[in-house]
């Protein structure tokens, strides 16, 4: 089973919030995230669960942030 990793960058456009935003988040442990090296990486299941979403509509929901 793999965890789908997220950057700051992602979670922030689908939260309507900057990356710093998603980091501080991230420091005061609001969000389930990974360290890999000074980098945050932010578990999508998690971020899905925390947001009652399913995995589909939190990879919808994305799909709309990049549009």
């Amino acid at each position: 089973m793999s965890a789908e990793l997220l950057t700051p960058e992602e979670v922030g456009k689908v939260l309507r919030v900057s990356d710093q935003t998603v980091v501080a988040m991230c420091k005061k442990e609001e969000l389930q995230h990974a360290k890999v090296g000074k980098q945050y990486r932010i578990f999508a299941q998690q971020l899905a669960d925390k947001l009652g979403w399913t995995r589909d509509k939190l990879a919808q929901e994305m799909g709309k942030a990049d549009a």
